[in-house]
């Protein structure tokens, strides 16, 4: 996804607050090259504590959520068999979108939203981290212990 010339900040929409979720909020909340501008979940009590505590607004309706105007991409963070359908709802609202994998269920999700993403000209992604990858588990150890000095930032 690539950051607008007139913009400082992409500006990301949340579907789902889940675990995966409430992580990448925290990353995107503490980006400088990111904002989150909305939320969205289907139990209100969490959408008003995700709302209270990052200061954004909430929906329990992600459609409504979509009708703003202040939103570049959208996160799609629920459950795996629900990918396909905000993911494609964000396409045709014209955002781009970053899906939390599995990308979606079956292969002819997959591929119509790939042709979608192609014919409204947006960029679509999965979310393949590594986080849970010995290697990573163990530099960040490494990292964490002064082992290889100061990070830059």
């Amino acid at each position: 996804m690539r950051i607008e010339e007139n913009m400082d900040q992409l500006r990301i929409g949340i579907i789902g607050l889940g675990k995966m979720a409430r992580l990448a909020l925290r990353v995107f909340s503490e980006s400088h090259l990111t904002r989150v501008t909305a939320v969205a979940a289907r139990r209100q009590e969490v959408v008003d504590e995700i709302s209270a505590q990052f200061g954004v607004p909430g929906y329990t309706d992600y459609r409504k959520m979509l009708e703003r105007d202040d939103i570049d991409a959208i996160s799609v963070a629920t459950p795996d068999h629900q990918h396909f359908e905000f993911a494609k709802a964000a396409l045709e609202s014209g955002r781009h979108v970053l899906v939390e994998k599995p990308f979606t269920t079956n292969l002819a999700e997959a591929d119509e939203l790939l042709r979608l993403a192609r014919k409204v000209n947006r960029k679509i992604q999965v979310s393949y981290n590594h986080r849970w990858l010995s290697v990573y588990s163990k530099a960040h150890d490494t990292i964490a212990s002064g082992g290889i000095g100061t990070p830059m930032t």
